[in-house]
């Protein structure tokens, strides 16, 4: 099991990579979009339990983007040892503020009692093909929520929509993002619901992106 090999240490550029890397078709993931992806994957922490990948199907962009899925479990067993993050990770957290920034998440999605810890499963690192050295991931928190109808069932789940914004942009949350935030839950009727909040910190301007 590759979450297994994970949680014992190993590397996941070594262990999760190499086999997702070997059912990959030439046709979708060309040999040089693969060894940029065997480039990113050593950026990703070893709280990660499962990698995938982003292809575009349509015109000559051939970029083709790493994705890694961190399951909260993990995260609360691994991540507040700097030990499990990757020696790259720990080297780019020292000296990039958006990893920072993402090691603050993590910590408070560790945290018991926090509006993350109770309603975000797991949360997808999204690493562009196409960004800068060393990559920073974007960051796609799932969202879970209360079994009912909106508004009825209330949205608890929007506090916790707020943190991945404010700790993940910090000060460049902008005060119409916020709002915009609630504008979307507040929008919401019946069975609709908001899948995932997600901090574009790869990408600018940075922004924040919900998902019905």
């Amino acid at each position: 099991d590759e979450g297994i090999d994970v949680a014992l240490g190993a590397g996941i550029d070594h262990v999760a990579f190499s086999r997702l890397a070997g059912t990959l078709p030439e046709v979708l993931v060309p040999k040089a979009q693969l060894a940029r992806l065997a480039r990113l994957s050593r950026h990703v922490p070893f709280a990660a339990s499962a990698l995938g990948v982003e292809c575009r199907l349509r015109g000559r962009n051939t970029a083709v983007d790493l994705g890694a899925a961190c399951v909260r479990a993990a995260a609360t067993l691994e991540w507040p040892s700097p030990a499990n993050a990757c020696h790259r990770v720990r080297q780019s957290a020292s000296a990039d503020p958006r990893w920072q920034a993402i090691d603050r998440f993590f910590r408070l999605w560790s945290t018991r009692g926090s509006a993350s810890s109770a309603w975000i499963p797991f949360v997808f690192l999204e690493y562009d093909s196409d960004g800068a050295d060393p990559p920073v991931p974007s960051v796609f928190a799932a969202l879970d929520s209360p079994v009912g109808v909106a508004p009825s069932r209330g949205c608890p789940e929007a506090a916790a929509a707020h943190e991945v914004a404010r700790i993940l942009l910090g000060d460049e949350l902008r005060d119409e993002q916020a709002r915009a935030i609630d504008a979307c839950f507040g929008a919401m009727r019946g069975r609709t619901r908001i899948l995932h909040v997600a901090a574009m910190l790869g990408r600018l301007p940075r922004s924040v992106r919900v998902s019905l």
